[in-house]
């Protein structure tokens, strides 16, 4: 609040991460993790007397990438978020091939579980998805 005017249901927030790129020859590790928390959030603005709430989450991926020749990738990826103790994890298996500098054919498979927090709810996809992806 300033001056009396309200801009956001949200006050006070902070974020802090970690981002690592490693390189040796042929072979790419990616690394980012990232943790957040946001205090006084409105989730429900419709219900009156809704007191706001302290919301946190942290998550990040490690993605290695092996690149044969300069116009084809392989990828493995592992991806996790966590809040309010409930999030997605993911496993990925993929592969670029670049036609030109802007223009690749992008193929992956994903397996995701949904990590409940200990209520009991559980859910798992596969996905498999082949693309082609234009000035990334």
């Amino acid at each position: 609040m300033y001056d009396g005017v309200e801009f956001s249901p949200w006050e006070r927030f902070t974020r802090w991460g970690l981002d690592a790129d490693l390189n040796h020859k042929r072979w790419n590790l990616g690394l980012q993790y990232l943790r957040g928390r946001d205090e006084n959030v409105s989730v429900d603005y419709e219900s009156p007397g809704h007191d706001p709430m302290t919301f946190g989450f942290s998550g990040g991926f490690a993605e290695l990438s092996y690149s044969p020749t300069a116009s084809l990738v392989a990828f493995a990826r592992y991806d996790r978020v966590r809040e309010l103790g409930c999030g997605p994890t993911q496993w990925t298996l993929g592969a670029r091939r670049y036609l030109r500098d802007d223009v690749a054919l992008h193929v992956e498979y994903s397996r995701s579980k949904w990590e409940d927090g200990g209520l009991d709810v559980h859910s798992e996809c596969s996905v498999f998805a082949a693309k082609l992806d234009f000035a990334f």
